[in-house]
C-alpha cells in the first residue's frame, strides 16, 4: 500500500541512496514535530493560540491546495475559520446555511478547531484527545433546533462528547463525519471512505460476533486517524524541501507544484489507497 511520504517523491535525491534518504525524512519529521510542540508549549490544546502554521499547511494539503472546491469556509485555514464561523452561525443565517449544505448540525467550536487542526480521532485503543472531534460531535439534530442558537463570544470548546453505542446509531453518526468532513476538505474524499464504510458494514452483518462493533468502530477511528497523520507527514516533507522558517502559503503551493528531478512534483493527490485486508486481527 503506497503511502503519503510515496507521493510527495520521498524517493532517492541524486547520489544519495533512497533508505538514507527516507530515514533523513523520518528524522525531519520527527524534528518538526518537537519543535512545534515546544512552539505551542505555552498555549493549551483546544484554543485558537495552539493552531500551528504547520496545521494551516496541512488543512491546505487535504485540501488539494486550493485546487478542489469546498463549501465550509473556502480559503480559510487556521484562526482564519474561528472568524469565518460568525458568517455561518449566526441566527439570522443558520437554517438556510444549515438547508444548503445538508449538515447534521451547525458547526461549534469543538468542530472549527477539529477542522482546523486536522484532529479526528486517534488511535484505536487509544484515548481520544478531548480535543479531537469523534462521531458523538455529530448528531443529527432538527432544522429548528438552530433558530435560536447563539454564537459565544469567546472560542472555548464544550467537553467531548460521550462515546456513540450501538451500530444502528454510529451508523448513521459516521454517516454524518463522512458529509461534515468533504464539505471542509473535498468531495475527492466521500467515495474511498465511504466504501471503506460499506466494507465494515458488511462484515459486522456477515458475522456480528467475529467482527463485533467495538472492531468496526476501531477500524474506521484508526482509518480517519491516519489520514491526518500521513497528511500532516506530507506537509512536513513539503517544508523540508522548501528550506525556510517562515513560509506562505504561496511558497508552499509554489514549491509544491513544482517538479523536481528524478522526484517529480512533490506532492500529489493526500489520498492514499484505503486497505485492501480487513481481519478480526486488525488491517493490512
Amino acid at each position: 500500500m503506497s503511502t503519503f511520504s510515496d507521493r510527495v517523491g520521498a524517493g532517492a535525491e541524486p547520489g544519495i541512496d533512497a533508505l538514507g534518504q527516507s530515514l533523513k525524512d523520518i528524522a525531519y519529521i520527527l524534528a518538526e514535530g518537537h519543535k512545534f510542540k515546544e512552539a505551542e508549549h505555552a498555549a493549551a490544546k483546544g484554543t485558537l493560540a495552539s493552531i500551528s502554521k504547520h496545521d494551516e499547511l496541512a488543512v491546505l494539503t487535504a485540501r488539494m491546495l486550493n485546487k478542489v472546491p469546498v463549501n465550509l469556509w473556502p480559503g480559510e485555514v487556521g484562526k482564519g475559520l474561528a472568524k469565518a464561523r460568525r458568517t455561518v452561525t449566526m441566527t439570522a443565517y443558520s437554517t438556510g446555511f444549515l438547508r444548503q449544505m445538508q449538515l447534521c448540525c451547525l458547526p461549534l467550536n469543538r468542530h472549527i478547531y477539529g477542522i482546523a487542526a486536522l484532529n479526528w480521532w486517534g488511535k484505536a485503543g487509544a484515548d481520544v484527545p478531548s480535543f479531537h472531534l469523534t462521531a458523538g460531535d455529530f448528531p443529527t439534530c432538527r432544522a429548528e433546533t438552530f433558530d435560536k442558537r447563539q454564537v459565544g463570544a469567546n472560542f472555548k470548546l464544550k467537553t467531548k462528547p460521550k462515546p456513540v453505542v450501538g451500530f444502528l446509531v454510529w451508523q448513521q453518526q459516521v454517516h454524518n463525519v463522512i458529509h461534515y468532513w468533504c464539505q471542509a476538505y473535498g468531495e475527492q474524499y466521500r467515495d474511498p471512505i465511504k466504501q471503506f464504510v460499506a466494507g465494515l458494514t458488511s462484515l459486522y452483518q456477515s458475522d456480528d460476533k467475529h467482527y463485533n462493533f467495538v472492531f468496526i468502530r476501531d477500524a474506521f477511528e484508526e482509518m480517519l486517524w491516519n489520514y491526518c497523520v500521513e497528511i500532516k507527514q506530507t506537509a512536513s516533507l513539503l517544508l523540508k524541501r522548501i528550506g525556510k522558517e517562515v513560509v506562505t502559503k504561496d511558497d508552499f503551493i509554489s514549491a509544491a507544484l513544482t517538479p523536481r528531478r528524478q522526484v517529480g512534483l512533490c506532492y500529489n493527490c493526500p489520498i492514499h489507497e484505503l486497505p485492501e485486508n480487513v481481519t478480526a486481527t486488525g488491517i493490512s
